[in-house]
């Protein structure tokens, strides 16, 4: 079985951007990691992130559902998450699943 790896930072001239760096698959199993990561973000007043995915292998509906369960409230306080850099195969899916209509993706983290 596959795990996640969650490496994060924080960037922005202030400090109050969270760059959010994954690496593995996230699914069913890895999504609890990835929420909770997630939540202490925002619970540091911290609504702005980029969630880096250039080293993510597979992501299932349940952890795509990490970050549209938190959008809302992101988009609420001010901020906004954007996902970044997806392979291919993650981005077909996220594609398929038309969650390009909720969350924002750019082909580099610049």
């Amino acid at each position: 079985m596959q795990g996640i790896d969650v490496a994060l930072t924080y960037t922005g001239v202030k400090g109050n951007i969270a760059l959010m760096r994954l690496k593995g698959f996230l699914d069913t199993t890895t999504s609890g990691e990835v929420t909770i990561k997630l939540r202490d973000i925002l619970n540091n007043g911290i609504y702005r992130l980029v969630v880096d995915m250039s080293r993510v292998n597979y992501v299932s509906s349940a952890g795509w559902g990490v970050f549209v369960g938190e959008i809302r409230s992101i988009r609420e306080n001010g901020g906004d998450l954007k996902i970044v850099q997806m392979t291919p195969d993650v981005y077909e899916v996220f594609e398929m699943l038309e969650f390009d209509r909720i969350l924002d993706y750019y082909e580099t983290i610049e």
